[in-house]
């Protein structure tokens, strides 16, 4: 691969794991700083310096994961030394930090249910938020000390139940998802990477709809039944098609552009690497993915192999 190619494919990985890393990393020690969010026992038996040191910790870790890991303007050579040295602290230093530093304050403090303040919002979303994070942090470790795996070709496909795994990546989108057919789709079997599938793919769908389709406020304001997401599969002998759509905002972008690396529109735009990283897994597993507006709504195309016996 051009260094230009390697960059491309850093930046993809980044965006897909970076918001999974901020539920482990940064947003437990955050919601605890917060007012009301942990008693005066736990403030008796740590400390607030404990605490910030904790919170300096954990916002240092995400800065410097989300930061330019590159100079453009010097040499390619150059380059590949930062990139190298940048995807060696991912998956060594920043794993060590986590796992020395913050992640036994966690478990001290899941150990102390006084701690927090289930009186307060904020304090039960500090306890949930925890235990949340010892319990994702192996998924997370490994995806991260791996981090170099994101840059290559390599994936490992075997059977998936397709409505198990839709299921599990799409199930926390904030509105209500009906598939259709459902005991038709539970029994379709694909032959995918799960865990590409699953980090690359579907991750990116249910975030590009909480961002762009319901995160604005004309349309986040509005009762979670009103919210919809529909998931409808067609297949014939050797695929499945799976189209996702929904009833949030419209598309505001040029559709010409549509999966391509960099575009971001509207006013809740982000990075522009989603469509385009999700595209890239799709046929990397051997299926395609496509993007059509209907009715000034974004609809999601993912072509996957039927499981052959």
């Amino acid at each position: 691969m051009t260094v230009e190619e390697i960059i491309k494919q850093i930046q993809i990985g980044k965006h897909d794991v970076k918001l999974a890393l901020r539920g482990v990393v940064l947003d437990p020690i955050e919601l605890m700083h917060r007012d009301n969010s942990m008693t005066h026992f736990f403030y008796e038996s740590i400390g607030h310096q404990k605490v910030e040191e904790i919170f300096s910790e954990a916002k240092s870790l995400m800065n410097k994961f989300n930061q330019v890991s590159y100079n453009q303007n010097d040499t390619e050579e150059a380059q590949i030394n930062d990139l190298i040295r940048y995807v060696n602290w991912v998956s060594n230093d920043l794993v060590d930090s986590f796992e020395n530093k913050i992640l036994p304050f966690y478990k001290s403090c899941n150990a102390k249910t006084i701690y927090f303040n289930r009186d307060s919002r904020n304090g039960k979303k500090a306890e949930l938020a925890i235990i949340d994070s010892i319990t994702e942090w192996q998924d997370i470790r490994e995806r991260l000390s791996n981090f170099t795996k994101l840059f290559t070709e390599t994936v490992h496909t075997k059977k998936e139940n397709l409505l198990t795994i839709l299921q599990e990546g799409l199930d926390d989108i904030e509105a209500v998802v009906i598939y259709k057919d459902e005991l038709k789709v539970s029994n379709y079997y694909v032959d995918i990477d799960r865990d590409e599938f699953l980090s690359h793919v579907l991750c990116n769908i249910r975030e590009n709809i909480n961002r762009h389709a319901f995160g604005i406020k004309e349309y986040s304001d509005k009762f979670l039944c009103d919210k919809r997401v529909d998931v409808v599969v067609s297949s014939n002998s050797n695929s499945v098609e799976i189209q996702i759509f929904n009833n949030g905002a419209p598309f505001t972008g040029d559709p010409q552009r549509l999966a391509e690396y960099g575009y971001a529109h509207g006013s809740a735009k982000s990075s522009g690497r989603g469509l385009y990283s999700i595209k890239q897994t799709m046929e990397k597993m051997g299926g395609s993915a496509s993007f059509d507006i209907l009715l000034d709504k974004l609809v999601y195309k993912l072509t996957l192999p039927l499981w052959k016996n």
